[in-house]
């Protein structure tokens, strides 16, 4: 089921603040079932997203952006309020949003079968930040970047969940890195992420079989925190 589309954003000139993406396309995700507002059967009020947005970018030399989608009711959700037309307000700024492109997508039962690999390399295409309370760091530990995925998998997939014990967390480390930091601002707030490429690798065969499934989910689900606000988007391919 995990899909990335990408969305066609028309009339648009220029990207907008990623605070109006998600004030928008998280509308669309984020009903509530009748009778859970504000409860912790919220779907606004979830730690855990069936869905991921990207900043604004081009595409063939038109504005839009990408948005994952990890259930079929999120996708349902998508399709109905693009057939709809209803289109987003995004500031002062109201556009259509055209038929989705599908730029990539697999199931469940494939991501669960992924293994072989013992190494990744993964690129932060956009800041990754790792918030715990008050404190934010832009370090990419292994344990950090796994944990979106892996509460992913838990609620989502309807497989067994994958985790990696927390006794087995050295056996998962960092062989290479080439990152530098920079600052972001969300919600009035300012926040030190990380932008480049890192190598994680694993030779114990059970920690390497769990880690590449939750690797290749995080291509999906992103990695860190503000997904939701085009954080932690990455690229991730054998090493």
């Amino acid at each position: 089921m995990p899909a990335i589309y990408w969305l066609p954003l028309t009339g648009l000139n220029r990207p907008v603040p990623v605070e109006h993406l998600h004030a928008a396309f998280s509308q669309w995700f984020d009903t509530a079932p009748a009778g859970t507002a504000g409860s912790d059967d919220d779907p606004h009020h979830a730690t855990v997203k069936p869905y991921r947005l990207a900043p604004m970018s081009q595409r063939n030399g038109s504005w839009g952006m990408e948005a994952s989608v990890l259930t079929e009711d999120a996708l349902r959700a998508l399709a109905t309020r693009i057939t709809a037309g209803e289109g987003v307000r995004l500031g002062h700024l109201r556009t259509p949003v055209r038929t989705p492109i599908v730029l990539q997508g697999e199931s469940w039962a494939d991501l669960a079968t992924w293994s072989g690999d013992t190494s990744w390399r993964v690129e932060f295409l956009t800041p990754f930040i790792s918030r715990t309370g008050n404190r934010s760091s832009p370090f990419p530990s292994p344990q950090v970047v796994l944990r979106a995925p892996t509460d992913a998998w838990a609620k989502f997939s309807g497989h067994p969940p994958l985790r990696i014990a927390p006794t087995d967390h050295a056996q998962l480390w960092v062989s290479d890195l080439d990152l530098s930091t920079t600052e972001v601002q969300i919600n009035g707030h300012h926040y030190l992420g990380a932008l480049g490429q890192i190598v994680y690798r694993a030779t114990v065969p059970a920690v390497s079989a769990t880690a590449s499934s939750l690797f290749r989910l995080a291509a999906y689900c992103g990695m860190g925190s503000f997904r939701g606000k085009g954080m932690g988007i990455v690229r991730i391919e054998p090493h």
